[in-house]
């Protein structure tokens, strides 16, 4: 008898030390569910104010600089509040804190927050992108003429490839400093190349060098050689530059 009252109280040891792993595997179920919901906006949020600190860096002269309006200053004391009050339901409640209002008034907030900061973010990224992009754009049909007159070729190309390098960089916001760095370099290099550029390259000039330049074309007629041809390469000093030949013609 005493060892079967021994073996059903070791039966009901073990039965009771199952119902008590159970429940702390709900328990644990439930505070990886409620670590992984606040995680993610842990993680927006850093990302977020990240990308809010980086701006701060943007020159002086940007058309925008960051700032926080009224309505964002007020949404971090109501996210700041709203957090407090979930982590004292926490401490009170424990796991059970996930199904209470607090987490989910929480979540919402910092939904709010994170959007606010994003779109201070955006705004003043694209208003300083699109500053950039108007300050080194260059006319499609100048940009032409100038890969035709000699001498221009790099400088062409080299703003070219630069205004590519500038156009691909402003299509995603900065990950630091050292982003919005290059992009000043990168604006700065493309207004010395198009101020080296002709900009008042006359059309008979333009249409001179189109001839001379092209692959079907074996040299320039003297029909193009303008009086405002002539003085273009007198002022530009090409005149020794070039030779007068006579084409294989029967006469």
């Amino acid at each position: 008898m005493s060892t079967l009252k021994q073996q059903m109280a070791k039966l009901q040891e073990q039965i009771t030390l199952s119902k008590q792993a159970g429940n702390a595997k709900h328990l644990i179920e439930d505070c990886n569910v409620i670590f992984g919901r606040l995680e993610q906006k842990k993680i927006q949020s850093e990302q977020a104010i990240r990308l809010y600190n980086t701006l701060k860096s943007l020159p002086e002269d940007a058309d925008r600089q960051i700032a926080a309006s009224t309505e964002l200053r007020e949404q971090i004391q109501t996210s700041q509040y709203l957090l407090q009050e979930f982590h004292s339901k926490w401490i009170e409640d424990n796991a059970a804190a996930r199904n209470g209002d607090e987490l989910a008034n929480t979540e919402s907030s910092f939904d709010r927050l994170i959007g606010l900061l994003n779109d201070e973010s955006k705004e003043c990224w694209r208003a300083w992108t699109d500053r950039l992009l108007g300050d080194t754009a260059i006319e499609d049909v100048l940009l032409e003429r100038q890969k035709n007159i000699p001498g221009m070729e790099s400088n062409c190309t080299n703003y070219v490839r630069r205004r590519q390098n500038l156009e691909n960089l402003t299509r995603k916001p900065p990950a630091d400093e050292l982003a919005i760095d290059t992009l000043v370099l990168i604006r700065d290099e493309l207004i010395t190349f198009r101020s080296e550029m002709d900009h008042d390259l006359d059309d008979e000039v333009a249409e001179f060098f189109r001839c001379l330049n092209s692959k079907y074309e074996r040299g320039v007629p003297l029909s193009l050689l303008t009086d405002k041809v002539f003085e273009w390469l007198k002022k530009h000093d090409y005149l020794e530059k070039f030779a007068i030949t006579r084409r294989g013609v029967n006469f």
